[in-house]
């Protein structure tokens, strides 16, 4: 959940409800229905916690739902990315490829090939926030917000 500001009626709620080859049983059902789906298994989870049981339902304006389908959006392809079995290493390699040895080759990888944030972040754009994290730390940029590469993952090749 995301709140915008000190107003509720800005509030939203971001569900992913699954990625790739998985999505793609859910292709053939319609917007409404779909979000019907992911609102009823939410509530079911939530009404399973010990420190919740309280459906989010009935806050839920479905009329305005958006379902972001990856697999077909021309202008994302590459979003919804699957791991497929052995392939978490050489993401893994490409991402540690910029921290470790980026400034002295002067070369920094981003594109829509690997994401290690288990797809919650859309590949491309994961890895062009990590180039530009990066160049900012090896030439000496000051981040905003107190962030630090202290607070940045680091990834054991």
């Amino acid at each position: 959940m995301y709140r915008y500001n000190d107003h509720y009626e800005d509030d939203c709620i971001l569900l992913s409800y699954t990625w790739e080859d998985d999505a793609t049983k859910l292709a053939s059902f319609p917007d409404q229905e779909l979000v019907q789906k992911c609102m009823d298994e939410l509530d079911r989870i939530l009404m399973n916690c010990s420190n919740v049981q309280q459906r989010l339902s009935p806050y839920i304006d479905s009329e305005k739902a958006v379902v972001q389908r990856w697999v077909t959006d021309r202008d994302a392809l590459g979003c919804a990315k699957l791991y497929r079995p052995g392939a978490y290493q050489d993401a893994v390699s490409l991402m540690s490829y910029n921290r470790e040895y980026a400034a002295q080759s002067g070369l920094y990888l981003s594109g829509e090939s690997f994401s290690v944030d288990a797809g919650w972040t859309e590949p491309c754009l994961r890895g062009a926030v990590d180039a530009v994290i990066h160049i900012c730390d090896k030439t000496g940029a000051r981040f905003n917000g107190g962030f630090s590469m202290r607070d940045y993952p680091r990834y054991r090749v």
